[in-house]
Formats: structure tokens, sequence, C-alpha cells
């Protein structure tokens, strides 16, 4: 399953013009597949403390996940 195993993630609030508001936050994770008839699933809580919007607009998060091997 392609759902499972070890991923890497990036995580980057971006700004209107794509540039960075934090640094990207990076890290990996494993889901483990224990019943091969249920869903995998992987949940991620995040919080940003402190951020500075220096200006108005839209902002967006961008997540990336890879696959490791």
């Amino acid at each position: 399953m392609i759902e499972t195993g070890h991923k890497a993630l990036q995580v980057s609030l971006i700004d209107d013009d794509g540039n960075d508001v934090i640094k990207p936050i990076q890290g990996s994770f494993k889901i483990s597949n224990n019943d091969a008839s249920a869903p995998s699933i992987g949940r991620f809580v995040m919080e940003f403390n402190n951020v500075e919007f220096k200006k108005y607009g839209n902002y967006s998060i961008r997540i990336v996940v890879e696959i490791l091997k």
C-alpha cells in the first residue's frame, strides 16, 4: 500500500507572491499498516505561534509529502 510506510513532510506558510512567511517546517513520519482490510490514516495538528503577517492579502499553507525508501 502506498499510503503506508516512511514519509518526508514539508509544511510552508506562504504569502500571495509565493514567498515563505516562516521557515518551512520539515520532518518525517511513518504510517503503519496494522490491518490490510482497514484504511491507513495519519493525522497531524500544527500550531503557528507568533507569526507576523506583514501585509494584507491571501496566505496559503503548502504541504508536501514524499515517499522515503
